[in-house]
């Protein structure tokens, strides 16, 4: 058994010192939290050299003596049971080892686990039923690293090495969608990180744990999302639904007429909410949830969920059609993932259908998809469908945002998706372009 000990970043003037274990023909890391003066650190002695100018050399070997003494405790244990652990289970042990060493009876503590207060936390919050199902994703992730590495995860665990194991897990984790094996997205590892990261802080504010962490990166990729143009939302408005219709687009889905007609009605439903969202530039808890509106209303208000912030919007003309046409009686709230699927057979019915190709992160690698339009029509395309429009139609990006209740330009500017060609057509009539 070796322990060994280096610098983390040479080429910084201070750097955090690691220690490196290895016996049963493994290695294994564990991070001391000592940091050093890299100029003073001898790599072939795995200690600082004694120099006059450098006061804390003492002081960092004697930490690093205490932390040699641990780490071969540590290791010990497992070399008596001949069992070759796993990083993880390693770490633990080195915990255990510090706290007996400091006088702790570590039979009297009682260990809060991370996925268990998780669990706790999804169910007695007031947080949105979306942010709770992503909350519920991130909990069922953990589970299943869990057991690959037979192991329970309480918040000491949650370190930099559990960062790199549990992001490499995802990277590699498939599942499958419409029959085709996949790796999980960029921006979708990106969340499972975060919510992690704000479990690992909520147990810290509730005085589960004094610990901190660092380096927990949430890296995300801007996504190419679609809008609906103009022309196809007048032409989703217009879209009469029959049975005909559903049998040519659809085929024989549904079991008899009057499944038919009860699936006619509920499209109907979420085609005046997608559209009532895509003029309105909402998000999607805001356009689901408007009541009390009139055709003779001139304007549509509403204090958005997120926000806090009042919006106040002039009430488009197709929407004006759809209160006259419903007698001002608006449709019931149907969940996010219900509406989602819907949009999607709505936008086949319309022949939404261009091609859009897509790039994305996957599995770590950068791939380009190409579906059909409608494919990719969900609840949020409403809101995105309404900032590119209004931007489209000339309205200045504060009024939109007045609008759509954005609080920042960069948030806002996320939702504009047009292609170079229609900016460029925006402008070809300007003055700039024609003296």
């Amino acid at each position: 058994m070796t322990v060994k000990f280096f610098v983390r970043n040479k080429d910084k003037q201070k750097s955090a010192i690691r220690a490196i274990v290895s016996f049963f023909g493994k290695q294994y890391y564990y991070a001391v939290g000592v940091t050093v003066n890299t100029a003073f650190w001898n790599a072939k002695k795995n200690r600082c050299r004694n120099d006059r100018d450098y006061d804390d050399a003492t002081y960092v070997n004697q930490k690093l003596d205490l932390w040699e003494t641990v780490l071969k405790s540590a290791a010990h244990e497992f070399e008596m049971k001949f069992v070759s652990p796993t990083q993880n289970e390693f770490s633990k042990a080195v915990d255990r080892t510090l706290r007996v060493h400091n006088g702790e009876n570590v039979n009297d503590e009682k260990t809060v686990y991370i996925v268990q207060f998780a669990e706790h936390f999804k169910n007695n919050n007031s947080h949105s039923d979306r942010r709770n199902l992503n909350y519920e994703t991130t909990i069922r992730q953990l589970a299943e690293y869990e057991k690959k590495y037979k192991t329970k995860l309480n918040f000491s665990d949650i370190t930099l090495d559990f960062y790199h194991s549990f992001k490499n897990f995802l990277l590699e984790k498939t599942y499958i969608k419409n029959e085709t094996v996949r790796h999980y997205a960029k921006n979708t590892i990106a969340d499972r990180i975060k919510d992690t990261k704000f479990f690992f802080n909520e147990g810290r504010r509730q005085k589960h744990h004094d610990l901190h962490i660092e380096g927990f990166a949430v890296e995300r990729e801007e996504s190419d999302s679609i809008y609906l143009t103009v022309e196809e939302l007048v032409r989703l408005h217009r879209l009469e639904i029959t049975e005909d219709l559903i049998l040519n687009k659809l085929g024989n889905v549904f079991a008899g007429k009057d499944e038919i007609n009860r699936k006619i009605a509920e499209l109907n439903d979420n085609k005046d909410r997608f559209l009532i969202g895509a003029f309105t530039a909402m998000r999607y808890g805001d356009y689901s949830g408007i009541e009390n509106l009139k055709s003779t209303d001139k304007f549509i208000s509403k204090r958005t969920q997120k926000t806090g912030i009042k919006v106040i919007i002039p009430m488009h003309r197709i929407i004006r059609e759809i209160l006259e046409r419903r007698n001002n009686i608006l449709p019931e709230f149907v969940s996010n993932s219900d509406l989602n699927k819907d949009l999607k057979l709505l936008g086949k019915l319309a022949d939404i259908n261009d091609d859009f190709t897509k790039t994305i992160t996957r599995g770590g690698k950068r791939i380009t998809e190409v579906h059909k339009k409608y494919e990719l029509m969900q609840t949020h395309t409403a809101r995105r469908s309404g900032c590119t429009n209004m931007y489209l139609a000339g309205i200045d990006i504060y009024t939109i945002m007045g609008f759509s209740g954005h609080t920042t330009e960069s948030s806002f500017r996320k939702y504009i998706k047009i292609r170079q060609e229609e900016n460029a057509q925006r402008f070809v009539n300007h003055p700039f372009f024609n003296k």
